[in-house]
């Protein structure tokens, strides 16, 4: 086919694939319209009155022992529960 649009130019063979197939359809909805690819940074609510919670980003997906007695200090001091994640395990 690339030869053929080479050739012709893209009008000529849409014109030529038109003869064939008649009319094409129109383009249809976007599949991956308001999906985020499973980024959820930020400070979300939850389906529970009064539950949130947060995302976060860990670069390369490591921490350091600073960094996880951080992240407990913050959980302790804004009285969150602290929950064990399957992606994040923190």
């Amino acid at each position: 086919m690339k030869f053929l649009v080479a050739d012709w130019g893209p009008e000529q063979f849409k014109e030529k694939l038109l003869e064939y197939t008649g009319p094409l359809p129109e383009k249809g909805e976007s599949a991956v319209k308001g999906w985020n690819a499973g980024y959820f940074y930020g400070i979300h609510k939850q389906k529970q009155d009064g539950l949130n919670y947060v995302g976060v980003n860990i670069p390369v997906g490591r921490l350091n022992p600073d960094e996880v007695i951080e992240f407990a200090e913050l959980a302790k001091n804004m009285e969150m529960v602290k929950s064990v994640t399957v992606i994040l395990k923190i």
